[in-house]
Protein backbone atom coordinates (compact mmCIF):
# COMPACT_ATOMS: atom_id res chain seq x y z
CA UNK A 1 0.00 0.00 0.00
CA UNK A 2 1.21 3.10 -0.95
CA UNK A 3 2.04 6.11 1.56
CA UNK A 4 -0.85 8.71 1.58
CA UNK A 5 -0.84 11.44 -0.34
CA UNK A 6 -0.91 14.73 1.67
CA UNK A 7 -3.19 18.11 0.55
CA UNK A 8 -5.14 16.55 -1.98
CA UNK A 9 -8.58 16.17 -2.89
CA UNK A 10 -10.57 12.89 -3.57
CA UNK A 11 -13.32 12.55 -5.19
CA UNK A 12 -15.78 9.08 -5.51
CA UNK A 13 -19.53 9.41 -6.13
CA UNK A 14 -20.18 5.42 -6.02
CA UNK A 15 -16.75 3.30 -4.11
CA UNK A 16 -16.10 4.81 -1.63
CA UNK A 17 -15.43 2.44 0.91
CA UNK A 18 -13.20 3.41 3.88
CA UNK A 19 -11.22 0.62 6.03
CA UNK A 20 -11.54 2.12 9.88
CA UNK A 21 -7.58 2.82 10.83
CA UNK A 22 -6.33 2.49 7.17
CA UNK A 23 -5.33 5.04 4.70
CA UNK A 24 -3.75 5.07 1.19
CA UNK A 25 -3.67 5.27 -2.73
CA UNK A 26 -4.32 2.57 -4.69
CA UNK A 27 -2.30 2.81 -7.74
CA UNK A 28 -2.64 -0.95 -9.54
CA UNK A 29 -3.75 -1.86 -13.02
CA UNK A 30 -7.42 -2.92 -13.32
CA UNK A 31 -9.52 -3.94 -16.00
CA UNK A 32 -12.85 -1.95 -16.55
CA UNK A 33 -16.25 -4.24 -17.54
CA UNK A 34 -19.30 -2.25 -18.39
CA UNK A 35 -23.16 -4.05 -18.76
CA UNK A 36 -26.53 -2.32 -19.13
CA UNK A 37 -27.59 0.58 -21.27
CA UNK A 38 -25.91 1.41 -24.63
CA UNK A 39 -28.49 2.89 -26.63
CA UNK A 40 -26.17 6.72 -26.25
CA UNK A 41 -23.13 4.42 -26.67
CA UNK A 42 -22.82 4.20 -22.38
CA UNK A 43 -20.80 0.84 -22.82
CA UNK A 44 -17.88 2.03 -24.52
CA UNK A 45 -17.84 -0.42 -27.07
CA UNK A 46 -17.85 1.42 -29.92
CA UNK A 47 -21.76 0.58 -30.49
CA UNK A 48 -24.98 1.92 -29.91
CA UNK A 49 -28.02 -0.81 -29.03
CA UNK A 50 -31.23 -1.16 -27.04
CA UNK A 51 -31.19 -2.27 -24.30
CA UNK A 52 -27.48 -2.79 -24.66
CA UNK A 53 -25.84 -6.03 -23.16
CA UNK A 54 -27.06 -8.10 -20.27
CA UNK A 55 -23.56 -9.40 -19.43
CA UNK A 56 -20.62 -7.86 -18.62
CA UNK A 57 -17.93 -7.02 -21.85
CA UNK A 58 -14.47 -5.58 -21.26
CA UNK A 59 -13.83 -2.35 -22.40
CA UNK A 60 -10.51 -1.93 -23.96
CA UNK A 61 -7.94 0.95 -22.56
CA UNK A 62 -5.88 0.70 -25.77
CA UNK A 63 -1.95 1.51 -25.30
CA UNK A 64 -2.86 2.18 -21.71
CA UNK A 65 -4.64 0.71 -18.41
CA UNK A 66 -7.91 1.86 -16.29
CA UNK A 67 -7.46 3.08 -13.22
CA UNK A 68 -10.71 4.26 -12.48
CA UNK A 69 -14.05 5.94 -13.25
CA UNK A 70 -17.15 7.67 -12.26
CA UNK A 71 -20.63 6.20 -13.99
CA UNK A 72 -24.46 7.49 -13.70
CA UNK A 73 -26.97 8.65 -16.08
CA UNK A 74 -25.26 10.72 -18.84
CA UNK A 75 -22.12 11.02 -20.14
CA UNK A 76 -19.22 8.41 -18.43
CA UNK A 77 -15.87 9.39 -17.51
CA UNK A 78 -12.83 7.47 -16.61
CA UNK A 79 -8.87 7.46 -15.98
CA UNK A 80 -6.15 5.89 -17.38
CA UNK A 81 -3.32 4.90 -15.02
CA UNK A 82 -1.57 7.72 -17.08
CA UNK A 83 -3.42 10.74 -15.13
CA UNK A 84 -5.65 11.53 -19.10
CA UNK A 85 -9.29 11.33 -18.76
CA UNK A 86 -11.46 9.98 -21.08
CA UNK A 87 -14.99 10.25 -21.81
CA UNK A 88 -18.37 8.39 -23.77
CA UNK A 89 -22.01 8.65 -23.40
CA UNK A 90 -24.73 11.58 -23.81
CA UNK A 91 -24.30 14.31 -21.44
CA UNK A 92 -26.92 15.61 -20.01
CA UNK A 93 -24.97 19.14 -18.84
CA UNK A 94 -21.66 18.97 -20.70
CA UNK A 95 -20.36 16.77 -17.92
CA UNK A 96 -18.25 15.40 -20.49
CA UNK A 97 -16.15 17.50 -20.25
CA UNK A 98 -15.68 18.26 -24.50
CA UNK A 99 -16.73 21.88 -24.29
CA UNK A 100 -19.75 21.07 -26.67
CA UNK A 101 -23.83 21.32 -26.54
CA UNK A 102 -24.54 18.50 -24.81
CA UNK A 103 -27.36 17.23 -28.15
CA UNK A 104 -23.86 17.07 -30.21
CA UNK A 105 -21.12 14.61 -27.81
CA UNK A 106 -22.31 11.68 -27.89
CA UNK A 107 -19.10 9.25 -27.72
CA UNK A 108 -20.30 5.34 -28.27
CA UNK A 109 -16.17 4.51 -27.35
CA UNK A 110 -13.30 6.08 -24.90
CA UNK A 111 -12.44 9.66 -26.29
CA UNK A 112 -10.12 11.74 -24.49
CA UNK A 113 -10.74 15.12 -22.82
CA UNK A 114 -8.00 17.25 -23.42
CA UNK A 115 -4.28 16.67 -22.90
CA UNK A 116 -3.57 16.83 -19.42
CA UNK A 117 -2.28 13.91 -17.75
CA UNK A 118 -2.50 14.49 -14.38
CA UNK A 119 -5.35 13.84 -13.22
CA UNK A 120 -6.05 11.50 -9.98
CA UNK A 121 -9.80 10.85 -9.10
CA UNK A 122 -13.23 11.42 -10.04
CA UNK A 123 -17.28 11.05 -8.93
CA UNK A 124 -19.88 11.02 -11.28
CA UNK A 125 -23.40 12.13 -10.08
CA UNK A 126 -26.78 10.40 -10.25
CA UNK A 127 -28.75 12.58 -11.33
CA UNK A 128 -28.48 15.96 -13.01
CA UNK A 129 -25.17 15.20 -14.37
CA UNK A 130 -22.31 16.67 -12.06
CA UNK A 131 -18.65 15.25 -12.62
CA UNK A 132 -16.05 16.33 -9.64
CA UNK A 133 -12.14 15.82 -10.28
CA UNK A 134 -9.06 15.72 -8.87
CA UNK A 135 -5.32 16.60 -9.89
CA UNK A 136 -2.37 14.95 -8.77
CA UNK A 137 -1.22 18.59 -7.35
CA UNK A 138 -4.41 18.93 -5.20
CA UNK A 139 -6.71 21.00 -6.81
CA UNK A 140 -10.38 20.33 -7.42
CA UNK A 141 -12.78 20.55 -10.46
CA UNK A 142 -16.03 20.16 -11.57
CA UNK A 143 -17.86 19.95 -15.04
CA UNK A 144 -21.38 19.58 -16.06
CA UNK A 145 -24.86 20.76 -14.28
CA UNK A 146 -24.32 23.37 -11.29
CA UNK A 147 -28.39 23.27 -11.06
CA UNK A 148 -29.79 25.96 -9.08
CA UNK A 149 -27.74 25.59 -6.03
CA UNK A 150 -24.56 26.04 -6.87
CA UNK A 151 -23.70 22.06 -6.63
CA UNK A 152 -20.38 22.21 -8.62
CA UNK A 153 -19.01 24.35 -5.31
CA UNK A 154 -17.22 27.02 -7.87
CA UNK A 155 -19.61 29.97 -6.50
CA UNK A 156 -21.57 29.96 -9.28
CA UNK A 157 -24.95 28.39 -11.02
CA UNK A 158 -23.44 28.66 -14.31
CA UNK A 159 -23.42 24.85 -16.51
CA UNK A 160 -19.84 24.35 -16.91
CA UNK A 161 -19.22 21.96 -20.41
CA UNK A 162 -15.41 21.95 -19.70
CA UNK A 163 -13.36 21.45 -16.14
CA UNK A 164 -13.14 24.71 -14.07
CA UNK A 165 -11.11 24.52 -10.51
CA UNK A 166 -12.97 24.85 -7.77
CA UNK A 167 -11.34 27.40 -5.17
CA UNK A 168 -8.00 27.33 -4.83
CA UNK A 169 -7.05 24.94 -1.58
CA UNK A 170 -4.76 22.05 -1.87
CA UNK A 171 -5.23 20.12 1.68
CA UNK A 172 -8.09 18.30 0.98
CA UNK A 173 -7.78 14.11 1.72
CA UNK A 174 -6.94 12.37 -1.35
CA UNK A 175 -7.31 8.65 -0.01
CA UNK A 176 -7.41 7.37 -3.80
CA UNK A 177 -10.76 4.47 -3.74
CA UNK A 178 -11.43 5.69 -0.63
CA UNK A 179 -14.21 8.37 -0.67
CA UNK A 180 -13.66 12.28 0.57
CA UNK A 181 -15.92 13.97 -1.38
CA UNK A 182 -19.59 13.01 -2.84
CA UNK A 183 -21.41 15.09 -5.50
CA UNK A 184 -24.85 14.09 -6.12
CA UNK A 185 -28.36 16.23 -7.76
CA UNK A 186 -28.25 18.78 -5.49
CA UNK A 187 -25.07 19.19 -3.49
CA UNK A 188 -21.92 17.38 -1.98
CA UNK A 189 -20.17 16.64 0.86
CA UNK A 190 -15.88 16.74 1.58
CA UNK A 191 -13.51 15.80 4.15
CA UNK A 192 -9.64 17.62 4.60
CA UNK A 193 -6.90 16.53 5.62
CA UNK A 194 -7.66 17.82 9.04
CA UNK A 195 -10.95 15.67 9.57
CA UNK A 196 -13.28 18.92 9.08
CA UNK A 197 -16.13 18.06 6.71
CA UNK A 198 -17.24 20.56 3.90
CA UNK A 199 -20.31 20.84 2.06
CA UNK A 200 -22.25 22.91 -0.28
CA UNK A 201 -25.20 22.50 -2.74
CA UNK A 202 -29.02 22.51 -1.69
CA UNK A 203 -29.49 22.66 2.20
CA UNK A 204 -33.03 20.89 1.48
CA UNK A 205 -34.32 18.89 5.18
CA UNK A 206 -30.85 20.42 6.72
CA UNK A 207 -28.78 17.94 4.87
CA UNK A 208 -25.99 20.39 5.01
CA UNK A 209 -25.59 18.76 8.58
CA UNK A 210 -24.92 22.28 9.81
CA UNK A 211 -27.54 22.32 12.78
CA UNK A 212 -29.61 25.16 10.26
CA UNK A 213 -33.06 24.38 8.47
CA UNK A 214 -33.26 25.58 4.84
CA UNK A 215 -34.57 28.53 5.82
CA UNK A 216 -31.78 29.36 7.58
CA UNK A 217 -29.10 28.42 4.82
CA UNK A 218 -31.30 27.68 1.87
CA UNK A 219 -28.06 27.04 -0.92
CA UNK A 220 -23.90 27.65 -0.91
CA UNK A 221 -22.26 27.91 -4.47
CA UNK A 222 -19.08 27.33 -2.35
CA UNK A 223 -17.96 25.26 0.49
CA UNK A 224 -19.29 25.56 3.94
CA UNK A 225 -17.61 23.50 6.94
CA UNK A 226 -19.74 21.42 9.24
CA UNK A 227 -19.87 21.88 12.43
CA UNK A 228 -16.03 21.65 14.25
CA UNK A 229 -15.62 17.99 14.45
CA UNK A 230 -11.96 16.93 12.73
CA UNK A 231 -12.41 12.86 13.08
CA UNK A 232 -14.50 12.63 10.13
CA UNK A 233 -12.79 10.21 7.41
CA UNK A 234 -14.88 10.13 4.53
CA UNK A 235 -18.69 10.92 3.06
CA UNK A 236 -20.92 8.53 1.74
CA UNK A 237 -23.35 8.12 -1.05
CA UNK A 238 -26.88 9.14 -0.19
CA UNK A 239 -30.05 11.18 -1.68
CA UNK A 240 -31.49 14.14 0.60
CA UNK A 241 -29.46 13.27 3.47
CA UNK A 242 -26.11 13.51 5.03
CA UNK A 243 -23.87 10.09 5.63
CA UNK A 244 -20.39 9.87 6.96
CA UNK A 245 -17.95 7.69 8.17
CA UNK A 246 -15.36 9.34 11.30
CA UNK A 247 -11.85 7.71 11.68
CA UNK A 248 -13.60 5.45 14.95
CA UNK A 249 -15.35 3.38 12.25
CA UNK A 250 -18.39 5.77 13.78
CA UNK A 251 -21.37 5.92 11.23
CA UNK A 252 -23.21 9.19 11.32
CA UNK A 253 -26.67 10.49 9.36
CA UNK A 254 -28.13 13.70 9.07
CA UNK A 255 -30.94 15.52 6.67
CA UNK A 256 -34.51 13.82 5.68
CA UNK A 257 -35.92 10.90 7.54
CA UNK A 258 -39.35 10.11 5.85
CA UNK A 259 -38.80 6.77 5.73
CA UNK A 260 -36.40 6.22 8.96
CA UNK A 261 -33.57 6.48 6.97
CA UNK A 262 -31.54 8.33 9.83
CA UNK A 263 -31.48 4.66 11.28
CA UNK A 264 -32.31 5.65 14.71
CA UNK A 265 -35.44 4.16 15.15
CA UNK A 266 -36.95 7.60 14.43
CA UNK A 267 -39.04 9.37 11.79
CA UNK A 268 -37.65 12.81 12.99
CA UNK A 269 -35.79 15.48 10.55
CA UNK A 270 -31.94 16.42 12.16
CA UNK A 271 -30.23 19.02 10.64
CA UNK A 272 -26.85 18.09 12.54
CA UNK A 273 -25.09 14.21 12.59
CA UNK A 274 -26.47 11.77 14.85
CA UNK A 275 -24.60 8.58 15.42
CA UNK A 276 -25.88 5.08 14.13
CA UNK A 277 -24.92 2.56 16.45
CA UNK A 278 -22.07 0.06 15.41
CA UNK A 279 -18.95 0.55 13.63
CA UNK A 280 -18.74 0.21 9.89
CA UNK A 281 -16.46 -0.02 6.88
CA UNK A 282 -18.99 1.58 4.78
CA UNK A 283 -22.80 2.49 3.94
CA UNK A 284 -24.49 3.64 0.96
CA UNK A 285 -27.84 4.51 -0.02
CA UNK A 286 -30.04 3.14 -2.84
CA UNK A 287 -31.63 6.34 -4.05
CA UNK A 288 -34.68 7.47 -2.09
CA UNK A 289 -34.13 6.31 0.88
CA UNK A 290 -32.89 2.50 1.48
CA UNK A 291 -29.49 2.64 3.10
CA UNK A 292 -27.59 -0.33 3.69
CA UNK A 293 -23.94 -0.77 5.32
CA UNK A 294 -21.68 -3.19 5.78
CA UNK A 295 -20.21 -3.61 9.58
CA UNK A 296 -16.45 -4.16 10.59
CA UNK A 297 -17.40 -7.72 11.18
CA UNK A 298 -18.13 -8.27 7.58
CA UNK A 299 -22.04 -8.26 8.17
CA UNK A 300 -24.45 -6.75 6.04
CA UNK A 301 -27.11 -4.44 6.95
CA UNK A 302 -30.41 -2.39 5.78
CA UNK A 303 -32.81 0.36 6.95
CA UNK A 304 -34.99 2.96 5.79
CA UNK A 305 -37.70 2.24 2.83
CA UNK A 306 -37.68 -1.11 0.91
CA UNK A 307 -39.03 -0.12 -2.43
CA UNK A 308 -37.86 -2.64 -5.13
CA UNK A 309 -36.72 -5.47 -2.76
CA UNK A 310 -33.48 -2.79 -2.29
CA UNK A 311 -33.31 -4.44 1.83
CA UNK A 312 -32.15 -7.53 0.74
CA UNK A 313 -34.27 -9.21 2.54
CA UNK A 314 -36.27 -11.07 0.62
CA UNK A 315 -38.79 -8.31 0.91
CA UNK A 316 -40.22 -7.22 -2.36
CA UNK A 317 -42.42 -3.90 -3.89
CA UNK A 318 -45.10 -5.84 -5.86
CA UNK A 319 -47.85 -2.92 -4.94
CA UNK A 320 -48.02 -0.73 -1.98
CA UNK A 321 -47.99 -1.41 1.44
CA UNK A 322 -46.47 -5.02 0.41
CA UNK A 323 -43.30 -4.22 1.96
CA UNK A 324 -41.72 -3.50 5.42
CA UNK A 325 -39.70 -0.42 6.09
CA UNK A 326 -36.87 -0.32 9.18
CA UNK A 327 -36.14 2.42 10.73
CA UNK A 328 -33.18 1.23 12.40
CA UNK A 329 -30.86 -1.30 11.42
CA UNK A 330 -31.27 -5.07 10.33
CA UNK A 331 -29.30 -7.82 9.76
CA UNK A 332 -29.38 -8.96 5.81
CA UNK A 333 -28.66 -12.56 6.05
CA UNK A 334 -25.70 -14.15 8.01
CA UNK A 335 -22.61 -14.04 5.62
CA UNK A 336 -20.48 -12.19 7.30
CA UNK A 337 -17.80 -11.62 4.32
CA UNK A 338 -18.97 -8.66 2.43
CA UNK A 339 -16.18 -6.08 2.00
CA UNK A 340 -17.71 -3.22 -0.31
CA UNK A 341 -21.21 -2.30 -1.57
CA UNK A 342 -22.77 0.58 -3.70
CA UNK A 343 -25.91 1.55 -4.48
CA UNK A 344 -27.38 3.28 -7.69
CA UNK A 345 -31.01 4.44 -8.25
CA UNK A 346 -33.06 1.22 -7.57
CA UNK A 347 -30.37 -1.26 -6.86
CA UNK A 348 -27.51 -2.50 -4.93
CA UNK A 349 -23.67 -4.07 -5.63
CA UNK A 350 -21.60 -5.77 -3.30
CA UNK A 351 -18.32 -7.53 -3.12
CA UNK A 352 -17.44 -10.51 -0.92
CA UNK A 353 -14.14 -11.34 0.02
CA UNK A 354 -13.65 -14.08 -2.36
CA UNK A 355 -14.21 -11.76 -5.04
CA UNK A 356 -17.46 -12.59 -5.81
CA UNK A 357 -19.82 -9.98 -7.23
CA UNK A 358 -23.66 -9.58 -6.03
CA UNK A 359 -27.02 -7.32 -6.83
CA UNK A 360 -30.43 -7.11 -5.94
CA UNK A 361 -33.22 -4.51 -6.14
CA UNK A 362 -34.82 -3.17 -9.60
CA UNK A 363 -32.54 -3.85 -12.39
CA UNK A 364 -33.48 -1.91 -15.79
CA UNK A 365 -31.91 -2.79 -19.05
CA UNK A 366 -29.43 -5.84 -17.85
CA UNK A 367 -28.07 -3.13 -16.00
CA UNK A 368 -27.48 -6.01 -13.30
CA UNK A 369 -25.67 -8.04 -15.72
CA UNK A 370 -26.81 -11.57 -14.49
CA UNK A 371 -28.23 -12.07 -18.35
CA UNK A 372 -31.74 -11.28 -17.57
CA UNK A 373 -33.73 -7.25 -18.12
CA UNK A 374 -36.40 -5.68 -15.81
CA UNK A 375 -36.18 -8.10 -13.40
CA UNK A 376 -36.37 -7.58 -9.29
CA UNK A 377 -34.39 -9.66 -7.28
CA UNK A 378 -35.42 -9.13 -3.19
CA UNK A 379 -32.06 -10.99 -2.18
CA UNK A 380 -28.40 -10.87 -3.37
CA UNK A 381 -28.29 -12.71 -6.64
CA UNK A 382 -24.39 -13.01 -8.09
CA UNK A 383 -23.05 -11.82 -10.81
CA UNK A 384 -21.41 -14.35 -12.86
CA UNK A 385 -18.84 -17.00 -11.16
CA UNK A 386 -15.80 -15.12 -11.35
CA UNK A 387 -14.25 -14.60 -8.26
CA UNK A 388 -11.74 -11.31 -9.37
CA UNK A 389 -13.65 -8.77 -8.95
CA UNK A 390 -12.17 -5.46 -6.31
CA UNK A 391 -14.22 -3.03 -6.12
CA UNK A 392 -13.35 -1.41 -3.20
CA UNK A 393 -10.37 -0.60 -4.41
CA UNK A 394 -11.49 1.57 -7.58
CA UNK A 395 -13.78 4.51 -8.03
CA UNK A 396 -16.73 3.15 -10.56
CA UNK A 397 -20.52 3.26 -10.30
CA UNK A 398 -23.85 1.98 -11.69
CA UNK A 399 -27.39 4.27 -12.00
CA UNK A 400 -30.89 2.27 -12.63
CA UNK A 401 -30.02 0.70 -15.88
CA UNK A 402 -26.59 0.89 -16.42
CA UNK A 403 -23.41 -0.71 -14.72
CA UNK A 404 -19.50 -0.29 -14.30
CA UNK A 405 -17.38 -3.05 -12.48
CA UNK A 406 -13.50 -3.18 -12.16
CA UNK A 407 -10.88 -5.64 -11.30
CA UNK A 408 -7.52 -5.57 -10.32
CA UNK A 409 -5.04 -7.28 -12.55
Amino acid sequence: MAELRQNTWTTDAWYDQYVAGTQGDYQGTVEMWNVGQDDNGDIGANSRSFPGPSSPIQIPAGSGAWKTGGAGQGAIVAIKTDGTLWTWGKPNKGENGMNLPSNSSRYSSPTQVGTNADWSSVTKAAGNGQVLLVKTDGTLWGMGSNYEAGTLGDGTIVDRSSPIQIGTDTTWSNKASKTAVFGRGTGARCVKTDGTMWVWGDNNYGNFGTNQNPSDLAKASSPVQMGTSTDWAHACRVYQQGLAIKTDGSLWAWGDNEWGSIGNNSKTKYSSPVQIPGTWLYATEAQEWAVLGIRTNGTLWAWGKNEDGKYGTNNTYPTPGQYTNFSSPVQVGSDDTWNWINGGATSLRATKTDGSLWAWGYQGKGGFGVNTDAIRYSSPTQIGTRTVWDNSQTNSGHAWDYSMFFTNI
